[in-house]
């Protein structure tokens, strides 16, 4: 009988011990993202400038610079999509809390934020990536929406 507990045991640690790898392998295996394209409609606004000036593996400080006539408003918040087979895919993460905070810069400024993604994205491997993020133009005093992004590499 106590034969029969110890290979229980054993049994049960192994099976354990590879759902552990199981979970490490999708965890970190980024191959296995979604393979549709994230869908989003970025564009390019000239009068917006959106640039990474740091990165890391679990962070970046990026920038923005409204060069227009109007003002621009954006929030805190941001996400993450991957170059894979010339076609930008969602990161997937999961969902954190982020801050309400609405950023609005009028003409001529420019704002530096610093953004930490290890919470919702973990660390990165290496690979082409953007950040997207949601954008209110007032352009002639009508208010326009659009997705702006900036790549990195890391």
């Amino acid at each position: 009988m106590r034969g029969n507990a110890i290979r229980g045991w054993g049994l049960l640690a192994a099976a354990l011990f590879l759902l552990f790898f199981v979970f490490l392998f999708f965890r970190f295996n980024d191959s296995l993202l979604v393979s549709e394209p994230s869908g989003l409609d970025v564009v390019s606004l000239p009068y917006v400038q959106f640039d990474v000036i740091d990165v890391s593996y679990t962070g970046a400080t990026y920038s923005v610079s409204n060069n227009g006539k109007g003002s621009i408003s954006f929030g805190l918040d941001f996400g993450i999509e991957v170059l894979r087979n010339k076609k930008w895919i969602e990161v997937p993460h999961s969902d954190v809390l982020t801050s309400s905070i609405q950023i609005e810069l009028l003409p001529e400024q420019s704002e530096s934020f610093t953004c930490s993604w290890e919470n919702s994205y973990g660390s990165l491997s290496s690979g082409q990536y953007r950040l997207v993020k949601y954008i209110d133009a007032y352009e002639d005093g009508s208010p326009h929406s659009y997705w702006v992004a900036c790549a990195f590499i890391l």
